[in-house]
């Protein structure tokens, strides 16, 4: 897509980022949906493939929905957005 600004060192693939949409936020690739959102949806209601996951792995259900609020605040957060420009 023209006009993308993807970093070199960008995070993961899926993702992009353009100035001039959500803020220059972290976006899925070629919408308008920030990752951010994307994570706070699964840590606000996660389906039952991540309940699974967690289960398998006997992790602590609120420690892992923590850690992926915690990850959406991050992705969110003004310092990340100064860090990117």
């Amino acid at each position: 897509m023209a006009g993308n600004r993807v970093p070199d060192e960008f995070p993961f693939p899926g993702a992009w980022v353009h100035p001039d949409r959500m803020g220059g936020k972290i976006c899925i690739e070629g919408t308008r949906f920030t990752v951010a959102q994307l994570v706070a949806e699964i840590a606000e209601e996660p389906g039952d493939e991540l309940i699974s996951l967690i289960d398998d792995h006997e992790w602590d259900r609120e420690t892992v929905l923590r850690c992926l609020k915690g990850l959406a605040d991050w992705l969110n957060r003004k310092e990340y957005e100064n860090e990117r420009a």
